[in-house]
């Protein structure tokens, strides 16, 4: 990031005269950007049992809650709705409670997650930028990692804990407030290990977002009444096929991501 900020400072001609002192410029910014607060959400399914995570290009691996930095003179939870619905397309508006939420520091820079229950698996979810959502999917709680070396993404989902880096800060507080909304139960065991939303080939081009075309929801065709009536064999089989589709997935796009760059460099 530092050299990309020395070739803008060196060849645009309004920055010429700042160019010696790019790397404190660079420093400041990174700093000024690191104390502005996040703000998003935590999406809910009706059951308590599922939460919405979105997954960017730039993180390529890693699954996160959506979420931004707050504009100037914007207030928190309008800085939540507006981060949702552009990212995950979805309006929480009418559900969000501005009292209910979790607030860390993490790595110095605030971060305030908002908890929206009720929000309904089947929701057709649509991001609003090209180019910064690749992924939206749902995932049972106990399919999460509580701490880095918790091994129930692996066994579940065939994915390493630190894919919900991001995440993990927030799990065991979300438990306690998800058991508390809940009142005397506790959380069910799972449905199934893994459930996916949406994105198919989605765009990687920026622009503006109102035909963005393959996308759909396939929860759409599960019906969970059937996988919570079916036997554990079946489950298992069902999580099993899964983890095969996920993993397929992400060596197809891994694969396409190499022959990318191969075939920018002339390769």
């Amino acid at each position: 990031v530092s050299l990309a900020f020395g070739l803008l400072f060196n060849h645009c001609p309004s920055l010429l005269d700042h160019a010696k002192e790019v790397d404190t410029i660079h420093a400041a910014w990174k700093e000024y950007k690191k104390n502005v607060p996040t703000y998003g959400a935590i999406l809910i399914d009706d059951k308590m049992q599922y939460i919405l995570m979105v997954q960017s290009f730039l993180s390529r691996t890693s699954w996160g809650f959506p979420k931004g930095k707050v504009n100037k003179d914007e207030k928190p939870h309008q800085c939540a709705i507006r981060e949702v619905k552009e990212e995950t397309g979805f309006d929480i508006s009418q559900l969000l409670d501005a009292n209910n939420f979790i607030e860390l520091t993490i790595n110095e820079g605030l971060s305030r997650l908002y908890v929206v229950p009720n929000v309904p698996m089947d929701t057709d979810f649509r991001p609003m930028t090209r180019g910064e959502i690749k992924d939206i999917r749902w995932f049972n709680l106990n399919d999460l990692p509580m701490h880095k070396k918790d091994t129930a993404p692996r066994v579940n989902l065939g994915l390493n804990p630190n894919n919900f880096f991001m995440v993990i800060p927030f799990m065991k507080p979300l438990k306690k407030k998800i058991a508390s909304m809940r009142g005397p139960k506790n959380i069910k065991s799972r449905d199934s290990a893994f459930t996916p939303t949406i994105l198919k080939n989605p765009a990687r081009q920026g622009g503006n977002t109102e035909n963005i075309q393959e996308m759909g929801s396939p929860l759409r065709q599960i019906q969970r009444k059937e996988v919570i009536s079916e036997s554990p064999t079946t489950i298992e089989q069902q999580k099993s096929r899964q983890q095969q589709m996920f993993k397929q997935g992400c060596k197809e796009e891994w694969d396409k991501y190499f022959c990318g760059i191969e075939d920018a460099s002339g390769g």
